[in-house]
């Protein structure tokens, strides 16, 4: 009988029925049993037999196999008819293999039998005999095997045994046939030598069929000892029907009790043995049906404590919400000696749950039967608290912090391990930029005295002697910091009071302490999607920065307005603040360039909303004046010098509308102006500048051409220097060439710088004469150069959005350039090294 606990899919409210129907019919199988045991003792009494022949018997009526079982049994009671005479083995054995079965000499034995049998029915008594001996066959014992089978169906026939009417199977036979010869079972071991009951050691006698080919399992009606030990009568058997014929002399062990999950329920690996034969080994059982009070105290640890399981139940819902809030507790507090332990929970449900409910279908099943949610199986913060919590506060402890009106979650950890122990704030990338580290890494008042204290622990040695003992003075700078608006400021200036020693803030922020107690921090997009995280603030502002500098501009929502081809969108304000998902914060609207027309699209940058603000403003220039833009391109395009010079040079734009567009850039949007943001003062702007387009083109024309022509000129010049001597020289110009000649250096350098690109040129050209004449003072002058160099292209790399002082730094080099190469050139601004270090320094502290 299988345990209804074993079929999860059974969830009817008869449940209960099916439970006490299970339990009355495992009381009435032991009943049965007794009785059919002090049965089977007086009917194998009443069988004239061997007790193990008799055992058969009854055991063959079970599983119908009655007649096969009183053929055998009446031919191990007698002689065996099989004869073997000196002068003919070897026919005899051969007459006699055409009656053998491969699998079982049991089933040879009924071979015999239906043959004689057969055969009597059709030939006289001498035929008969003549048969026999041709067979090589005892005719006389085979008239002793007829008489005693004959005996012995008339005695099953007076117990009310009936023999069956249908040939019986192999496995019914032979699992009765094994009732009788436990003590003859085997299991193949090395050497075709078997293992057997008591430790026995035998072979299958020579001559058996299964002696050639020995299985794993055998069982003999006898082993005889004469060499060595030799089994007789073999046939092939299942361990599993071993252990049913022997249950009740089945030794069982079971190991590793375990919860299932997904079957709901404890298991545990039961292993079998007979006779200190091994017939099963790790076979997963009911372990209730063992140990049931050890199964309900794994499920109750497994599947109520640990969660490991799917049940749906109100009391397991609150308790783990109730669970989770006092390890929220734990980890604001950073201790471990508040949530009570695992015992204490499996304790509390071991107390509240009935003793019989030791699986998930019994639980929900004795859920159901319970009109009422059972209010006893919730835990209340009694049942789950060591000890009284007086320092919690939650004000002490908050869950938000603020920033530019917006509460952003902080989410406490305490894994020393892990990389996020402490506490987590989450910020969207918009509102990056407004968190102050210097208060931020103050934002948990309770932490704020071991903060101090850790602080006041990393100070240089000759100043931390001044605040000793460290705890009162911590505890005395906590009581002065409550009223500070910036902590890590005014604990610099109180270190700088009582310690006698200048301590500004960077110097504060530079001490190693523990790291939890600097807030981690978690970027994230509104899809919220990790962007960046660490716990330095300004790096992840910078590398955020770098990663927007990098990439084309993204707006951060798209507005209504779409496929713009004039200025109907109204005006566009500076910035103005929204809430977007919830959150606060400032944007920055802008005209964005789609090729044939213009969007509206708001930037979380105002660089960036400026320069596709350019764009945008540039592209409505192009559709609001298309007969001067059409001027300006047939103008260039017209240029047939200017168009071969400049082939291959103008990025993605064909040459001459990439002039056209920088032409009316010039002439509409000169350097220093501000972008119009609204209709009135774009359709200004262009009033203001109408009629003199003409004298913008020839001369912007005529700065290109002549960037051209001195680029050629420089490029032939450097295929003439291909001596080694003049490889790290000609290296440099190349880098000097890429960076002031990019791929969309029409669109990108800005004024004046534009118009003096042909005098850097030349002045390239001078450097590439001289060079020839002089490698060595070449090398002189680059290394006066190389400093700036290095660090313009690191600063270059950094990619910052803010890059107005950079700029000028590269342009002050190539004014540099022309001092050092080209002096007879003149430069257009003062530059000498002194200025380049000032400048260099506004570039960094912009980067920063």
């Amino acid at each position: 009988l299988p345990d209804p606990s074993e079929f999860p899919f059974i969830d009817p409210p008869e449940m209960k029925l099916i439970n006490d129907g299970y339990r009355l019919l495992q009381e009435l199988k032991a009943v049965d049993e007794s009785r059919r045991i002090t049965s089977s003792g007086k009917q194998i009494a009443a069988l004239p037999l061997d007790p193990r022949l008799a055992r058969m018997l009854l055991a063959a009526d079970h599983h119908r196999c009655l007649r096969e079982m009183l053929i055998i049994a009446a031919f191990l009671s007698a002689q065996d008819p099989r004869e073997r005479p000196q002068e003919a083995q070897q026919k005899a054995d051969q007459h006699h293999a055409s009656h053998a079965d491969l699998r079982s000499d049991f089933l040879t034995v009924l071979a015999i039998w239906k043959r004689f049998h057969d055969s009597a029915e059709q030939l006289s008594g001498n035929q008969l005999r003549k048969w026999c001996r041709e067979q090589f066959l005892s005719f006389i014992r085979l008239r002793e095997w007829q008489e005693v089978h004959s005996q012995l169906r008339e005695a099953v026939d007076e117990l009310g045994l009936r023999p069956n009417q249908m040939d019986a199977n192999y496995a019914d036979l032979h699992q009765a046939i094994l009732t009788g010869f436990l003590g003859g079972i085997g299991t193949l071991e090395e050497n075709r030598e078997y293992l057997g009951a008591r430790s026995a050691r035998f072979v299958i006698a020579p001559g058996t069929p299964l002696a050639s080919k020995p299985p794993k399992w055998v069982v003999a009606a006898s082993l005889m000892e004469t060499t060595r030990m030799y089994a007789r009568m073999v046939a092939v058997v299942e361990p599993q029907w071993i252990e049913a014929a022997g249950e009740h002399l089945l030794k069982r062990s079971y190991s590793e009790p375990h919860w299932e999950a997904q079957r709901g329920f404890v298991a545990a690996l039961e292993s079998t043995a007979l006779y200190g034969l091994v017939l099963s080994a790790k076979r997963r059982v009911n372990y209730a049906s063992v140990a049931p009070q050890e199964a309900r105290e794994i499920f109750i640890r497994a599947a109520l404590v640990e969660g490991q399981s799917d049940i749906k139940a109100d009391f397991l819902a609150h308790n783990r919400a109730l669970i989770h809030q006092v390890e929220a507790i734990e980890a604001r507090i950073r201790r471990r000696d508040v949530l009570v332990d695992e015992q204490a929970q499996v304790d509390f449900y071991l107390q509240h749950l009935p003793a019989h409910i030791h699986s998930a279908t019994a639980l929900n099943g004795w859920l159901r039967e319970q009109r009422l949610e059972v209010q006893s199986l919730r835990m209340t913060l009694k049942d789950l608290l060591r000890r009284e919590l007086a320092e919690f506060d939650s004000a002490t402890y908050p869950e938000f912090v603020e920033c530019n009106g917006n509460r952003l979650p902080l989410h406490y950890k305490f894994e020393p391990a892990d990389v996020d122990d402490g506490v987590t704030v989450t910020v969207p990338e918009p509102l990056l930029a407004a968190l102050q580290p210097e208060r931020l890494a103050w934002c948990v008042p309770g932490w704020r005295l071991e903060r101090i204290t850790e602080i006041l622990r990393a100070l240089p040695k000759a100043l931390r002697k001044q605040f000793v003992p460290i705890p009162q003075f911590a505890a005395q700078a906590l009581q002065e910091l409550a009223t500070q608006d910036n902590p890590t400021h005014w604990l610099a200036q109180w270190i700088t009071q009582h310690g006698g020693t200048v301590f500004n803030a960077n110097d504060l922020q530079a001490l190693s302490i523990p790291t939890h107690l600097n807030p981690y921090v978690r970027v994230e997009d509104f899809s919220g999607r990790m962007v960046a995280q660490g716990r330095d603030l300004r790096r992840l502002l910078r590398e955020t920065q770098v990663a927007v500098a990098a990439a084309p501009p993204q707006p951060l929502v798209m507005a209504q307005t779409d496929n713009l081809r004039a200025w109907d969108c109204g005006d566009l304000p500076l910035a103005h603040e929204v809430q977007r998902n919830g959150v606060r914060f400032t944007v920055y609207p802008a005209l964005q360039d789609r090729g044939d027309s213009v969007a509206v699209v708001e930037l979380s940058n105002a660089v960036q909303a400026e320069q596709v603000l350019l764009g945008g403003v540039l592209r409505l220039l192009v559709l609001a004046l298309p007969q001067q833009y059409k001027f300006a391109r047939q103008q260039f395009a017209g240029n047939r010098e200017l168009m071969l010079l400049g082939q291959g040079s103008s990025g993605q734009q064909p040459l001459a509308e990439a002039l056209a567009e920088r032409a009316l850039r010039e002439f509409f949007l000169r350097e220093g102006q501000p972008l119009p943001r609204s209709q009135q003062e774009f359709g200004e702007m262009i009033e203001r500048q109408r009629g003199e387009l003409n004298e913008v083109v020839v001369a912007f024309g005529n700065t290109v051409s002549a960037v051209f022509k001195e680029w050629r000129a420089v490029r032939q010049a450097m295929a003439k220097l291909n001596a080694p001597v003049f490889k790290e020289a000609l290296a440099d110009i190349e880098l000097q060439l890429a960076s002031m000649l990019p791929g969309d250096f029409l669109q990108t350098t800005e004024q004046p710088w534009f118009g003096y690109l042909p005098r850097y040129m030349k002045a390239l050209a001078r450097r590439l004469e001289r060079l020839s004449g002089n490698v060595a003072r070449d090398a002189q002058l680059m290394q006066q150069l190389q400093p700036f160099l290095t660090h313009y292209r690191q600063l270059q790399a950094r990619k910052s959005l803010r890059q107005n002082e950079l700029h000028k730094l590269q342009w002050m080099i190539e004014e540099f350039r022309v001092s050092l190469f080209a002096q007879e050139l003149k430069t257009a601004v003062s530059v000498s090294a002194k200025r380049l270090n000032e400048q260099l320094e506004l570039a960094q502290k912009e980067a920063a």
